[in-house]
């Protein structure tokens, strides 16, 4: 039931993403012809793309693609769709195991590894010393709840009832969690892993904990396995925030590990280091200039719009 599921949505997400066509189609002003009438976007299932542009294109026409979701669907999606992807990989060599997945896959979808990028979510708790880390990494797990950490990452099963605790990760029939799971899975072997397992997995295992320098040694493992870039994830608001820029990020500038201004550009341009555009090799591409030949100004536009409703028979 959970893979069916699963299995529309990304389906669904697929039909959604064919509205690329419109931002990669379209002219330079942003008209193209259409024989749809724009309220089909309303009826259609999952917004199949169908409809007119109403405004010039971005400097980027499709936005930069983002993917979360680490199973193995989901990494079969990014590796055809994605530019970026957010992983939370419970250790560098999971994650290293997971990128080399992707990007294998990516080859087989006609593109080049490295037009994917991958972002791991790290926490991170930080002391003058070793000792001030962990005393306060355990002040933190005071307040850690396997319940709640279930119930915020929707381990449910289809009646939305969220799984106890001591739950095998093997009786799971579940919609959600799926790539947690199967990390738990690998990461546990000397026993049977159990949903509790997912909840320390999330609190602890991408927990970065220490001195802003060995922080920064950690996180150079983590670039090692293959990472481009690090999530931050908070335990506290703002203080986490707050404490990795003051403390942790200069050490990185001195490393060469994190960049002191930003690039020119757009997001896509700061990333890649190429143009604006989605490049060549990504499926989005075919759509580029389908409706280049559309009308040249809206009263054209109206003009046009006009006769095909009248040859439609449909009242104006």
């Amino acid at each position: 039931m959970g893979r069916r599921i699963r299995g529309r949505r990304l389906q669904a997400l697929g039909r959604f993403l064919g509205c690329r066509r419109i931002e990669e189609g379209q002219g330079k002003r942003g008209l193209f012809r259409s024989v749809q009438d724009p309220q089909d976007l309303s009826r259609a299932q999952a917004l199949p793309g169908r409809g007119t542009a109403s405004s010039p294109p971005s400097p980027q026409r499709t936005p930069l693609l983002f993917q979360a979701g680490s199973s193995s669907s989901g990494r079969a999606f990014a590796a055809r769709n994605a530019e970026a992807t957010f992983i939370i990989a419970p250790s560098p060599a999971i994650a290293a195991e997971l990128i080399k997945d992707t990007r294998r896959l990516a080859v087989e979808y006609g593109r080049n590894p490295e037009d994917i990028k991958f972002f791991q979510g790290l926490s991170f708790i930080i002391g003058a010393t070793e000792e001030e880390a962990k005393e306060k990494e355990a002040y933190y797990d005071q307040f850690v709840s396997v319940d709640g950490y279930l119930a915020h990452s929707a381990i449910v099963d289809k009646t939305g009832r969220v799984y106890p605790p001591e739950t095998p990760i093997a009786d799971l029939d579940t919609n959600t969690g799926k790539g947690f799971s199967e990390w738990v899975s690998k990461h546990i072997t000397d026993r049977e892993p159990v949903v509790a397992d997912i909840a320390w997995l999330q609190a602890r295992n991408t927990r970065v904990v220490g001195t802003p320098g060995q922080i920064a040694d950690k996180i150079e493992r983590w670039q090692a396995a293959g990472v481009d870039g690090i999530n931050v994830i908070n335990w506290v608001i703002p203080g986490s925030f707050e404490e990795f820029a003051d403390k942790v990020l200069p050490v990185l500038r001195e490393r060469g590990l994190a960049q002191s201004e930003y690039a020119q550009g757009t997001l896509r341009e700061k990333l890649f280091g190429e143009g604006p555009l989605l490049n060549e090799r990504h499926p989005a591409a075919g759509y580029r200039g389908a409706f280049a030949s559309g009308p040249s100004s809206w009263d054209e536009a109206a003009a046009l719009r006009g006769a095909e409703v009248q040859e439609a028979g449909v009242p104006a």
